[in-house]
């Protein structure tokens, strides 16, 4: 697909999928992550290892405390992720 209509056919697609019954889609994507993705056992490892690698690379200490690194924890950047990742290359 032409990058000049990328833009046009997402927000087509967003457009139509935000029309859709929210219990469908709820119920769909549920289904999807148990047939595509591994048992939580399995990817929870990975996940712990993503602040080690943030600090490794250079990441501020800030964020980490006494108990560990932050992470999952409300806010913005969580709550309009969709929105943030929009806005990089921006």
């Amino acid at each position: 697909m032409p990058d000049a209509e990328l833009d046009g056919f997402v927000e087509s697609l967003a457009t139509r999928i935000a029309s859709f019954d929210k219990q469908a889609i709820s119920e769909t994507k549920r289904f999807v992550d148990v047939a595509s993705l591994p048992p939580d056992f399995e990817i929870a490892p990975e996940w712990l290892r993503v602040p080690r690698l943030d600090r490794s690379a250079g990441g501020a200490e800030e964020d980490q405390d006494a108990a560990g690194p932050v992470v999952h924890q409300p806010g913005d950047v969580e709550d309009r992720l969709g929105y943030h990742v929009g806005q990089l290359g921006r």
